[in-house]
């Protein structure tokens, strides 16, 4: 018991804060909030969030979202196609790959609106006050020194 107290008081302590590191997504969001929750209610120093994986919207570009928006894509790979293609097959194996694009473009245009509703939703909930860092997700999984540096960038910012 005496040992349980010991801990407790310094989790408490002003020399002790907690990070809480999440990603975007709806059920990790809910755990975030309740384990914020559970911070306060326990008077446990809470300091800041770290939002992990977060899809960037390319598609918000203007001039991207122009040219490769769901309207234009199947101008757009008419376009390419015909410029480049020289035989039939090559046109139209160009239309499908603009096509492709264009729908990959605006899936991760989806996840990204997604993700800033979510974080939207976490921000009002937690500290007004607390500092909130965003990391991107990335286009590989991070596994060696130069991932953890690019990390870093987005942790450790300062301006």
């Amino acid at each position: 018991k005496e040992r349980a107290g010991a801990v407790y008081e310094l989790l408490r302590d002003n020399a002790t804060a907690f990070v809480l590191i999440t990603s975007p997504d709806d059920i990790t969001i809910e755990e975030t909030t309740f384990f914020h929750d559970k911070l306060i209610e326990y008077e446990m120093p809470f300091c800041g969030l770290i939002i992990n994986r977060v899809h960037t919207d390319f598609a918000s570009d203007t001039d991207i979202g122009r040219v490769m928006g769901r309207k234009n894509s199947e101008a757009l790979a008419t376009k390419i196609s015909d410029c480049l293609g020289r035989k039939v097959a090559e046109r139209k194996a160009m239309a499908a790959l603009v096509t492709d694009m264009a729908r990959t473009l605006h899936d991760f245009s989806s996840l990204a609106e997604m993700d800033a509703e979510n974080i939207r939703r976490l921000a009002e909930h937690v500290d007004k006050g607390a500092t909130t860092r965003i990391v991107p997700f990335f286009d590989t999984d991070v596994y060696d020194i130069d991932g953890l540096m690019r990390i870093n960038q987005y942790v450790f910012e300062t301006g």
